[in-house]
């Protein structure tokens, strides 16, 4: 929500972690948004801001502040880098690499070829709403993805 606080973006689904008989305790909120938006490395590290006053970059790591917050499993990331710049970009793939590593599930949608080949274990290429074919480690590549995306589906049994 652009025009809230960064710590009430970051609090929106778990926030009966911070309520208690309908009460927010504010200094539980602003401890662990301080904790969450440090390790994301939000600058400036201003949880009081708007988010609609940050950077695409800032938005998308409160956006998953939100979900790192709340203790999430598994992480759906559609389109995680668009209309970001480059230092940004990296950022988030170092993010979703680290969620990964801690071993959570990532689930990453994205159109940058460049995108999926640096960050994914394994790419199930898509056309027209259906699985083409299953592609890991060294078979990630910008060839084998383009074959397969263009490939007709009943071609590929």
């Amino acid at each position: 929500i652009k025009e809230r606080a960064v710590k009430m973006n970051m609090a929106l689904p778990s926030m009966h972690r911070f309520t208690s008989a309908g009460l927010m305790d504010q200094a539980r909120l602003d401890r662990e948004a301080l904790r969450v938006m440090g390790d994301l490395k939000l600058r400036p590290l201003d949880i009081e801001k708007t988010i609609g006053t940050l950077s695409g970059g800032n938005q998308q790591k409160v956006i998953i502040g939100r979900w790192v917050a709340a203790d999430a499993n598994v992480f759906l990331f559609d389109e995680p880098t668009r209309g970001i710049d480059i230092g940004a970009k990296s950022e988030i793939y170092h993010l979703i690499e680290k969620l990964a590593q801690a071993g959570k599930a990532i689930v990453v949608v994205s159109s940058e070829m460049t995108e999926i080949m640096r960050i994914s274990d394994r790419v199930l290429v898509m056309r027209e709403g259906r699985i083409t074919k299953e592609l890991t480690g060294s078979a990630i590549t910008e060839e084998n993805i383009a074959r397969y995306a263009i490939k007709d589906i009943d071609q590929t049994a």
